[in-house]
């Protein structure tokens, strides 16, 4: 009788890889008893930031209120986000009039 084999494997795309040599045999069929392993934890890096503070939020809005002033096609920004959005609706339905 074969020594049962403990192996630590990854699953991607419906197969799972040993990562490590395993002594079978080519089409040996085995049972497999899957036990998830926890996901490294990775550091936050410039690509991959952490979730941004409420100082760094407001500094942003702060930064970004009246970005839109100087515009002479906007006037009521209310009234012409209403319209872009109305715009938008259309487009949906158009796509969606089918479904």
């Amino acid at each position: 009788m074969v020594m049962p084999q403990t192996v630590t494997a990854i699953y991607e795309n419906g197969v799972l890889t040993p990562l490590e040599k395993v002594k079978l045999k080519k089409h040996q069929k085995v049972r497999l008893k899957i036990t998830p392993l926890a996901a490294p934890k990775r550091k936050a890096t410039k690509r991959r930031r952490a979730k941004p503070t409420r100082a760094e939020l407001v500094k942003l809005a702060s930064e970004s209120f009246g970005m839109w002033a100087d515009r002479d096609d906007i006037g009521d920004a209310v009234e012409w986000v209403n319209k872009i959005r109305a715009g938008w609706d259309e487009r949906l339905k158009e796509i969606y009039k089918d479904a």
